[in-house]
């Protein structure tokens, strides 16, 4: 009898030990997004649970400088610290978030947001995480050098250029939804810049030969169109330029058609001769 009562009683410790460590302060969730936008207001987030005990102060810090406090028991609870260099939004900042404006690259770095209860407990606890400043495109790539019009054999030589970013934004092309071979996406042709802001503009160029099977689906008839779209990625921004040649037929002899469409390499293409006209239509 009473090795069972000193079995429950030691039980009982072990839970109320239990209980005790895991009740308390915690920091639930730190919402710091990986990245920003240096042309948009951020928000960064920070969820705790007090439990029974009371809110002392919450407190932001970038690389290891407070640069935003709030403190229930003073007047203003919200206050921003203006030598940190970076620029709140105090309307949009409280106990569970603090709303970062006029953002600069050097902002970019630790966030950390720490968490502290008042006497008797004096708990504080504390999560970081790391923001980059990006500059994202605020407009599509442009694909110039396109011509209006092209026949069989023509080749297409043309430039996608991206908005301004930084870091460099990369740019792909895709020619009916495929990425066109080495030689024809003509890297060699590409330049970057850099304006005075530090915000880069890059070019790649394009360069192949209208044939048939760009106009040839799946099932081997003739599309009305092709697709020549370039892409601009920077971060979690994807940008989309594309052009929609389109596909007119003129009906020819059989030999004069073969005559005209025959490759160097001696296949025949349909008795057809093509032109082509540029509509130009902007995707985002």
């Amino acid at each position: 009898m009473e090795l069972s009562q000193t079995i429950i009683q030691s039980i009982f410790l072990l839970l109320n030990l239990l209980i005790s460590r895991t009740r308390g302060l915690k920091l639930v969730r730190l919402d710091v997004p990986a990245i920003a936008d240096i042309f948009s207001p951020v928000t960064l987030k920070c969820e705790y649970n007090l439990e029974d005990m009371n809110l002392y102060s919450v407190k932001w810090y970038k690389d290891g400088f407070e640069f935003f406090r709030y403190m229930p028991d003073y007047d203003p609870r919200s206050q921003a610290l203006k030598s940190s260099g970076i620029t709140v939004d105090l309307q949009k900042s409280d106990m569970n978030q603090v709303t970062l404006i006029n953002l600069q690259f050097n902002h970019t770095g630790n966030y950390k947001c720490e968490v502290s209860t008042e006497a008797p407990d004096f708990k504080t606890v504390a999560q970081h995480a790391n923001m980059t400043v990006m500059a994202y495109p605020t407009e599509d790539p442009k694909v110039e050098g396109v011509l209006s019009t092209y026949s069989l054999g023509d080749y297409v030589y043309a430039n996608c250029t991206s908005g301004k970013s930084s870091p460099p934004a990369i740019l792909t092309w895709h020619i009916n939804g495929a990425k066109p071979d080495t030689w024809s996406w003509d890297n060699r042709r590409g330049w970057m810049e850099k304006d005075s802001q530090g915000l880069y503009t890059r070019t790649v160029g394009l360069q192949f030969q209208i044939l048939s099977s760009h106009f040839t689906s799946n099932g081997g008839g003739l599309m009305p169109k092709m697709e020549i779209r370039c892409t601009s990625t920077i971060g979690n921004s994807v940008r989309h330029k594309a052009v929609y040649p389109t596909l007119v037929r003129a009906l020819t002899s059989n030999s004069l058609a073969q005559k005209r469409l025959t490759g160097s390499a001696g296949v025949l293409r349909p008795p057809i001769s093509i032109a082509l006209v540029l509509v130009t239509s902007f995707r985002t």
